[in-house]
């Protein structure tokens, strides 16, 4: 009964106090991840999130594993039966990002830990919170931005080229994907502006046919795709959406059927040692079960009404299904 009181005193954890330590590998956390996605696929959910609340008791002080499993449960959440138990889990995940924000020393695990719980967040509504919080940090004028020039810099006079070369490519390639994403947004909120919103389309289809995107990473494409068609049904233009969702649907499942993950080619030439680098970005962040059923749920959308009974919709679906059940 003591012990509480003592690490306080100190200024510790319990466990610190007593010297535990429960600490897992990059790996060990990577194949935990994928254990539990699949189990989250192939077991009652219930069951397996029992498990992984079990396993938070266990390494209650390995913070990346706590990370990595705040991660798990915000894209696994929506698999429960009622509303009631999304949020319950969404308020878990809350929990879990505050205790890391609190007890752990890595300022990197923190902030991420802090971004998973805006996150959240937004999912709940909350969405004022996430404007107090964020609105004061957006400042362009600071240096911060200047770490990724900075060190690719230092590999070059350390001698490293190689290192530097990853490095500086997965740095372009991971502001293009930035930009991608933010210009996505950006369609999204602006969907009644037709003429806005064409032209950002466009300027998007040349980046991506620039820089082959939809080969390097297919799924960044693919929502690409799917957002040009909800702004072609927002003004009327079903023969626009239906192609695009063409290429959503096919494309989507020739995704999930070759891999899910980030390629390479002959201008980011270092992008697969990049990958095999840094563990986490190989592992898909859900199963594919849980993606295919997302897609079949894209496609429920209100806003495609009005071509829900056209013959494609209908074959697509029909092909959803099937491959759905082969998985």
């Amino acid at each position: 009964m003591l012990l509480p009181r003592l690490a306080s005193y100190f200024d510790i954890s319990v466990d610190e106090l007593i010297g535990y330590q429960a600490q897992l590998t990059r790996e060990e956390i990577r194949k935990i991840y994928i254990r539990f996605t699949e189990d989250f696929e192939n077991r009652p959910f219930e069951e397996v999130m029992k498990e992984s609340r079990e396993f938070v008791k266990e390494y209650y002080s390995c913070y990346p594993a706590l990370l990595q499993i705040s991660v798990l449960w915000l894209n696994h959440y929506m698999l429960a039966d009622t509303r009631e138990e999304n949020e319950a889990i969404l308020q878990e995940i809350v929990s879990l990002c505050l205790h890391i924000e609190q007890d752990c020393g890595d300022r990197e695990i923190c902030g991420d830990a802090e971004l998973v719980r805006y996150m959240v967040f937004l999912l709940l509504g909350k969405t004022e919170e996430v404007t107090a919080a964020l609105e004061p940090r957006f400042q362009p004028e600071h240096l911060s931005d200047q770490i990724d020039t900075l060190l690719v810099q230092a590999y070059q006079m350390a001698g490293r080229a190689k290192d530097a070369k990853m490095f500086n490519q997965s740095v372009i390639f991971r502001h293009l994907v930035m930009m991608i994403n933010d210009s996505l947004t950006y369609l999204m909120s602006q969907l009644q502006d037709q003429e806005g919103c064409q032209e950002t389309i466009d300027r998007l289809h040349q980046i991506i046919e620039i820089y082959h995107i939809d080969r390097l990473h297919p799924n960044l494409y693919l929502q690409f795709c799917y957002a040009c068609a909800l702004f072609y049904m927002a003004h009327g233009q079903k023969k626009e959406a239906l192609e695009q969702l063409e290429i959503f649907v096919e494309g989507t499942v020739s995704f999930i059927k070759e891999g899910i993950r980030i390629y390479g080619d002959s201008y980011f030439s270092e992008m697969d040692q990049y990958v095999q680098k840094y563990d986490l970005l190989r592992t898909p962040p859900r199963g594919k079960k849980v993606i295919w059923d997302s897609v079949m749920g894209a496609l429920d959308n209100p806003v495609f009404a009005p071509i829900s009974e056209c013959r494609e919709m209908k074959r697509w679906k029909q092909k959803l299904k099937e491959g759905r059940e082969k998985i």
